[in-house]
């Protein structure tokens, strides 16, 4: 269970800390995502650990859809104009 709270405290220190960074946070939870599933697979000497890797997939687009959503509203329906690259 401390994966699971490790996972959730990072993605709220990452919206702290990368307000306006949200390409930046989802490559930085799909790094971490891909770590666990290679993790995963490693303890349990086979790939049958898919299903973790579409269950963190899918909260980690549902994750990322808020924030995507949230930006827009905040910049009054532009998206593209709250990114830095």
């Amino acid at each position: 269970m401390a994966i699971f709270e490790i996972i959730f405290f990072s993605g709220i220190m990452m919206v702290m800390f990368f307000d306006h960074h949200y390409l930046l946070i989802l490559l930085i939870l799909e790094l971490i995502l891909m770590s666990i599933f290679l993790l995963l697979c490693l303890i349990s000497y086979t790939f049958e650990s898919f299903i973790f890797l579409f269950m963190f997939l899918v909260l980690e687009g549902a994750f990322g859809l808020s924030i995507l959503l949230f930006g827009t509203r905040m910049s009054g329906g532009d998206f593209f104009s709250k990114i830095s690259f």
